[in-house]
């Protein structure tokens, strides 16, 4: 390890990776530059943990393509969410752009590049919001029939009044594919249809298949398939990759738990919404998936899990808490009619209750930062609570 300090700096950096000739190269890129400080240099993650020296970096630059190089990435956005990250790679491949969004970091940077490479790579990323990364959120269900893609319908109009023209829906539960249904939309194309082209991920061919509303949101459909038809995994990562950088929040409409074929989508979502349902029978399904799947999750996979119902019985309700403290439980609309392009759940006092708890739940998610509104109570209490949380693990 290779330890540096200045008083003038102010950025710090962390650099991890197992090639030592980059790392010289990097060090020496950063010694002239007054406004940075490397706090450390490893060749491994194992050796940034064995020596407890994780410091909060500003920025870190890790190789993402080395053992364990996406999961340390993981662990450093959990501990310090603001961190900005840049995946070292040797070169770039399909599988480049899967592994920087699972990592969470901002962008590549091939090792052994000059120095004015290493220039724009880094001012680059330094100039760059944070908190303009895309949110991906998925939505999804302990059983079918539970009101999931309403929650998905509910959830997106709410951002889409605060986001407008940033969200894009994206149905990937391939069996049922109602979600375009369910918000009026009618296409005669699907992401069945895209994925089949061999040019899916170029701009021109992807925008015919985006379907825009006056709504604020848009949204790729997808064609109800009941054979299940193999859809790579790995290329709906890479699409999803591509559409973060046209729009700000990706809503996924997933099929149920346990999301059958899509690791690589869970895997890249900042967090997963699921619905625990309202039924003794569906409170079995929680339960067993309580006693014995989460048991044996990735911790990293876990943390993302934000629970709710629409839940109204009070008995049930304190039974579904006790199996999954911190669900939030929100009044189910009576007449929510999504399918109409004049609904709304965010202009009428009729639904401020449901704003009010979606905002609760939204707020657990912190790559989402919500504006606030007007019509809803502008105080949150849990925010320290909710951070605390969010850091606490490995």
């Amino acid at each position: 390890m290779i330890e540096k300090s200045t008083i003038l700096s102010r950025k710090k950096v962390l650099i991890v990776d197992s090639f030592a000739d980059n790392n010289a190269n990097l060090e020496s890129w950063f010694s002239n530059r007054h406004e940075f400080e490397v706090i450390g240099i490893f060749q491994s993650p194992q050796a940034v943990i064995s020596a407890s020296a994780i410091m909060a970096p500003d920025l870190a630059i890790i190789g993402i393509d080395i053992p364990n190089g996406t999961h340390f990435c993981k662990m450093l956005r959990k501990q310090n969410p603001s961190v900005l990250i840049i995946g070292l790679v040797s070169q770039h491949d399909a599988n480049v752009e899967v592994s920087l969004r699972q990592a969470g970091a901002v962008r590549t940077m091939l090792r052994g590049v000059n120095t004015a490479q290493i220039d724009m790579a880094i001012l680059s990323v330094l100039s760059a919001d944070d908190s303009a990364l895309c949110s991906i959120i998925g939505v999804g269900g302990i059983k079918e029939g539970l009101g999931t893609t309403l929650l998905t319908a509910a959830i997106g109009d709410f951002l889409a009044r605060k986001f407008p023209g940033r969200i894009l829906f994206l149905d990937l539960d391939f069996l049922r594919g109602d979600l375009a249904f369910s918000l009026g939309i009618s296409s005669q194309k699907s992401i069945q249809d895209l994925l089949a082209r061999d040019d899916f991920l170029e701009f021109g061919p992807l925008q015919n298949y985006i379907t825009g509303t006056g709504r604020g949101f848009s949204i790729i459909p997808t064609a109800q398939d009941r054979q299940i038809k193999y859809i790579s995994d790995i290329a709906i990562v890479s699409l999803i990759t591509i559409l973060g950088n046209l729009f700000e929040i990706i809503l996924i409409d997933l099929p149920i738990y346990p999301f059958q074929g899509l690791s690589g989508v869970t895997d890249i979502c900042d967090r997963i919404i699921l619905n625990t349902g309202e039924t003794p029978n569906q409170l079995k399904s929680l339960v067993q998936a309580v006693s014995s799947d989460f048991k044996t999750m990735p911790d990293y996979l876990l943390e993302k899990l934000l629970f709710v119902s629409w839940c109204r019985e009070a008995e049930m309700k304190n039974e579904i808490a006790r199996q999954v403290p911190g669900c939030v439980f929100l009044p189910r609309p009576e007449q929510a009619l999504f399918s109409d392009p004049a609904f709304t759940i965010t202009l009428t006092d009729e639904f401020k209750q449901l704003r009010n708890a979606l905002k609760s739940l939204l707020g657990k998610i912190p790559s989402l930062p919500l504006p606030q509104t007007n019509d809803e109570e502008d105080s949150d209490p849990g925010l320290l609570a909710r951070f605390s949380n969010y850091i606490s693990g490995n």
